[in-house]
């Protein structure tokens, strides 16, 4: 609780002493008393008149369990004015916090919070190994891949760790490039014993034992086109899609089978992009792949960050879409997103690939279990997300329809609710208790920050979102702190430093990135970011911000008048193109898209969310693991720790079949699981709901309808 109560007495002559607080007023705290955050480094409090920073004295005190006390050092300085923010010298460890700020040896404030402990991965048991190269290749983004496709079990390595470490229960390794002689020498006899390796733009050893050979470096953007008759591209998009970043020409062994093809250069010449061969005796593969697929799946989400900074649609301030718009005045080059395969999720469909794979060359072995994308079995959801620019009763009016449009008796952590975010200005009408009530049944609220349409710098950026984060803890001090974000005008100065200055006020959810402007993309629905899938940002030089991007991609005033397209992105989420996703929108109270996006979401059974809620489930999800993986001869046995925040909606899938056996039965702890089964990708899946223990999977080598039920795709 705040300390607020250092006053002075003050003497009057001829009446009764009367007291006069002094001292400046605490009037929004960052983190919020009592509050739990995600890691941090800063800590800042608004007062209600200017202090200098060389007035103020921080005192930041740490505790985690029973070790003893420890002080965070750090330095003061003043933001905009009336608030003062406190850089930890590093980033916060999980532990509890207590802060004291003082001035003129008057303390005033003094408050708690915690830092949760949220590790994301579990390598008990890891069955999947990456070994790193060099991060400005972006290979630390293979693990947000594998995390956005379910998987949990992976550990990771340098190359110079490879060399010593243990590589029992490793099945599957991803690299990248070459390793030193020993390193190969040691992969190589792994291999040959059967282990499946991913080897993304091998050299030298690695490409000999891939059975490829490096004809030369491709530079610049190209296609690639995926073998989708059989396995392991069954499933996938048939269309050329395209890539980003690095790759090379190669040429395959006749050994070698080529399942994918780049089609690069001017003349659209091609070679193999993916290829598999066997190798020895034991079952073990090798994978290639002839492009860096960590790198093209940032920068088809993310754009092209040789753009970043530049107003290149001609429309100020700079935006995301300029992040991919070619045709620029002083300098036109191709779209980086090909505006023909905008209605594909390109990134999405790219990792895809590599989950086929790993699938693909485990089937002779212990099959990898991972978890769906979303609770239950959705294949799509709304992002329901509006910017109240100052109506007097847009916000309530749309939160009031939403909450009319829920069932009796509905499940905030089933999705059966229909709840949604809006974003606000400070003169919205929204009351103060209206906002708590409609905070207290599901719905989110947050300041619409702006920077008045105009491009920003770090300073301003972090003023602004000061400002009005500040505005909105006075105006609506019982609210829980913001954690979504999307800027007035979208404005995106550069590449990532907007999620950067928003992880630094535990902003970890940003929907900028918006499917605009109509006419560039042909008013058709789809995907600027190649994607469907909350993911977190990507630096240049491989260092992840704990920030999730979600594309914003229903915008009013795109679709208000074109509803046949949003209905077209909801039939290829269920139709065999299985192009999932949790769509964000963007409604401003200017017209009827809010309505008619509901009364769509009904007829297609769609999920309405908030942003909140999705970010609660990633975080869940993320924290969810499946460890400890053990084969038998025809078990697959496995611990369950599902995160309880997942509320019982977390699906597990396991594939139907490995070593010429087929699922036959499940169990949790010894008693029988019941499960559905259903073609994901090409792939069979058996899903259940996941529950806490141990569980056996058991294959059979014949089995029937009765055992298993019928498989359709999901």
């Amino acid at each position: 609780m705040l300390s607020i109560f250092v006053v002075l007495c003050v003497p009057i002559l001829g009446a009764a002493a009367v007291f006069i607080d002094h001292r400046p007023h605490t009037v929004a705290i960052f983190p919020k008393p009592s509050s739990e955050v995600a890691t941090l480094k800063n800590i800042r409090v608004a007062f209600d008149r200017p202090l200098a920073a060389e007035q103020v004295r921080v005192t930041i005190e740490g505790k985690a369990g029973d070790a003893a006390p420890f002080a965070i050092k750090g330095s003061v300085h003043v933001q905009t004015g009336n608030t003062i923010n406190f850089a930890a010298d590093q980033t916060l460890a999980p532990a509890n916090y207590h802060v004291t700020i003082h001035a003129e040896d008057k303390q005033l404030a003094d408050w708690r919070f915690t830092v949760a402990d949220t590790p994301r991965n579990d390598e008990s048991g890891a069955p999947i190994l990456i070994v790193g190269g060099d991060a400005s290749d972006l290979n630390p983004y293979y693990t947000e891949i594998l995390s956005a496709e379910g998987f949990t079990g992976f550990k990771t390595a340098s190359k110079s760790e490879f060399a010593k470490l243990d590589l029992a229960g490793i099945q599957s390794i991803i690299v990248s490039g070459d390793l030193d002689n020993s390193g190969s020498a040691r992969l190589k006899e792994w291999v040959e014993n059967g282990g499946n390796l991913v080897a993304v733009m091998p050299t030298g050893a690695l490409a000999d034992l891939a059975g490829v050979k490096a004809l030369s470096v491709i530079n610049g953007e190209g296609y690639f086109q995926i073998d989708t008759g059989s396995a392991p591209g069954k499933g996938l998009v048939s269309q050329p899609i395209q890539f980003h970043g690095d790759a090379k020409r190669f040429a395959a062994n006749d050994d070698a089978r080529v399942f994918a093809t780049l089609i690069s250069g001017p003349d659209k010449s091609t070679s193999p992009a993916a290829t598999i061969r066997t190798v020895g005796a034991n079952g073990g593969q090798v994978a290639a792949l002839a492009f860096n697929l960590a790198k093209s799946v940032v920068f088809t989400r993310q754009g092209n960050p040789a753009w970043a900074g530049q107003d290149r649609d001609g429309m100020a301030p700079v935006r995301p879409n300029d992040l991919f718009f070619g045709n620029s005045k002083t300098d036109p080059q191709p779209d980086y997103l090909d505006v023909n395969n905008a209605q594909i999720p390109q990134a999405d469909e790219t990792m895809r690939l590599l989950t086929n794979v790993l699938e693909y060359m485990q089937r002779d072995a212990s099959p990898i279990p991972r978890f769906w994308y979303f609770p239950k079995d959705y294949k799509a959801a709304l992002v329901m997300a509006a910017d109240d620019h100052g109506t007097k009763d847009g916000t309530r009016n749309f939160f009031e329809m939403l909450d009319l449009a829920s069932p009796a008796g509905c499940d905030m952590t089933q999705w059966t609710c229909a709840r949604a975010t809006s974003f606000i200005y400070p003169d919205s009408g929204l009351s103060n208790s209206d906002a708590e009530f409609y905070n207290s049944i599901g719905f989110d609220t947050g300041a619409h920050v702006t920077t008045n349409c105009e491009d920003w710098t770090r300073e301003s950026l972090d003023n602004s979102i000061a400002a009005y984060l500040s505005f909105f803890q006075v105006r609506f001090p019982e609210l829980p702190t913001q954690r979504g974000s999307r800027l007035h005008c979208i404005a995106w100065s550069d590449y990532t430093t907007q999620a950067e200055v928003e992880r630094s006020w535990d902003i970890r959810f940003d929907m900028n990135y918006y499917h605009w402007p109509k006419d560039w993309l042909k008013n058709k629905s789809g995907f600027m970011t190649g994607s469907g899938l909350p993911m977190r940002f990507s630096k240049t030089d491989g260092e992840i911000i704990d920030v999730y991007q979600q594309e914003t991609h229903l915008v009013d005033e795109v679709f208000v008048d074109n509803l046949p397209a949003v209905e077209e992105l909801f039939a290829k989420a269920f139709g065999p193109e299985g192009f999932y996703g949790a769509f964000g929108t963007h409604f401003d109270f200017n017209n009827d898209f809010a309505p008619k996006m509901i009364e769509l979401a009904h007829k297609w059974q769609v999920p309405m969310i908030s942003a909140a809620q999705l970010l609660d489930w990633e975080n869940a999800r993320s924290h969810s693991q499946i460890s400890d993986l053990q084969w038998g001869v025809q078990t697959l046995q496995f611990k369950m720790q599902a995160a309880p925040a997942t509320g019982g909606a977390l699906t597990t899938m396991v594939p139907m079949r490995t070593n010429d056996m087929v699922l036959a039965a499940i169990s949790l702890d010894g008693k029988p699981v019941e499960f559905k089964t259903a073609e994901i990708k090409g792939v069979q899946y058996a899903l259940f709901p996941s529950a806490n223990g141990t569980y056996s999977i058991r294959y059979n080598s014949s089995f029937s309808a009765d055992e298993t039920g019928s498989v359709s795709p999901l």
